[in-house]
């Protein structure tokens, strides 16, 4: 049996904000945070076998600011069934739910293999954003589900492949377009635009090298399909999430009880040229979106008994 807790998001703040053109704050904020606990449950059948399920209630937090050009309340410019809960409202906070259930084991002495998938997580609706989200307010994270195998020709080397799938496009908050709204589906009714995601699939290689009694080495690499859209630029820049490759390097050094680690992080900067991704209701034109980023970490560890 285990516990663990694990918190994810995004934030995107812009000083000089990209809808100033449409209307909006000189500064334009988003932030989501999702944070949840896996209550796990884990058994071997076989000494080279294991299978686990859990649990995994959460709380989902998400804060908007400097949307004030969705909230047009006349005829002309009304975009949102509720345009007074659009932008500004503060931090929401929603309880979620969800679950998840993975196999891991050895298919023969040098390989090893593993299977999983993770429910959707059910989400209240974050009432202080109805006018922005679909169905008055809905933000539910999609069910994720994937595989891998790692293979280990010598002692001192591993070397190993994941396949992961997300399913955006499923959920009305991620996956809705926004060619919702020439449809008459306005922002926060049952089938108003969101995000605009598509599913996406994530390919991960990873290789781990025990170059000396204390000293162990990793690097890894990522590809997946891109999840934005040409057509879904515009609100793809309150969600930046184009990247679609990551380099990744880490070590760990042992000395007695204490370990200390380290990682580094790039995500090469890619561009995406929008294609009719600026509704005639806001004017028309079009958005370009790009994104690049990198991510540090170090970690201190000592062990408990011999």
């Amino acid at each position: 049996m285990g516990l663990s807790l694990y918190t994810a998001g995004l934030g995107p703040d812009y000083t000089s904000s990209p809808f100033v053109r449409f209307g909006s704050a000189p500064r334009t904020t988003v932030t989501l945070v999702s944070t949840a606990t896996a209550w796990t449950l884990a058994w071997k059948p076989t000494p080279s076998q294991a299978v686990g399920v859990s649990i995994n209630p959460g709380y989902q937090m998400l804060r908007a600011t400097g949307l004030d050009f969705l909230s047009g309340n006349t005829p002309e410019t009304r975009v949102s069934v509720k345009p007074d809960r659009i932008t500004d409202r503060g931090f929401d906070g929603s309880l979620s739910m969800g679950a998840a259930i993975g196999w891991q084991g050895s298919v023969t002495s040098s390989l090893s293999a593993g299977l999983s998938y993770r429910t959707k997580t059910w989400t209240q609706r974050h009432r202080d954003y109805r006018g922005l989200l679909p169905d008055g307010g809905s933000l539910e994270l999609p069910a994720i589900w994937g595989g891998g195998l790692a293979w280990t020709p010598t002692p001192a080397l591993t070397l190993a492949f994941d396949y992961q799938r997300f399913e955006f496009a499923g959920e009305r908050g991620f996956g809705n377009r926004i060619g919702k709204l020439s449809d008459g589906n306005l922002l926060g009714s049952k089938n108003g635009p969101g995000f605009g995601l598509r599913d996406t699939s994530a390919y991960k290689f990873g290789a781990i090298w025990r170059a000396a009694t204390a000293l162990t080495l990793r690097a890894g690499y990522i590809h997946s399909t891109r999840t934005t859209r040409e057509t879904e630029t515009l609100f793809d820049s309150l969600s930046p999430c184009n990247t679609t490759e990551h380099y990744t390097a880490g070590a760990t050094w042992n000395f007695g009880r204490w370990d200390l680690s380290g990682f580094a992080a790039y995500f090469p900067g890619e561009t995406i040229r929008g294609r009719n991704s600026v509704a005639p209701s806001f004017g028309g034109g079009e958005v370009d979106t790009s994104y690049r980023g990198q991510s540090y970490g170090i970690s201190i560890g000592w062990g408990f008994g011999q």
